[in-house]
């Protein structure tokens, strides 16, 4: 298993970071981000998901 700096596995710190895109995404879809249209936390998600499934 490849661990990453933090010492935790690769796949544990991939789902991680596509539960933290996928809550970003959820917070930005109630009000004002700043954001002109959906801001970058669905692409990031998107990207993510595909290495969470394997």
């Amino acid at each position: 298993m490849i661990r990453i700096a933090v010492g935790i596995g690769w796949d544990r710190a991939v789902a991680w970071g596509y539960a933290v895109c996928v809550l970003s995404a959820v917070w930005d879809s109630g009000g004002d981000t700043g954001w002109p249209g959906p801001g970058p936390a669905p692409a990031a998600a998107r990207r993510l998901a595909p290495l969470v499934a394997e």
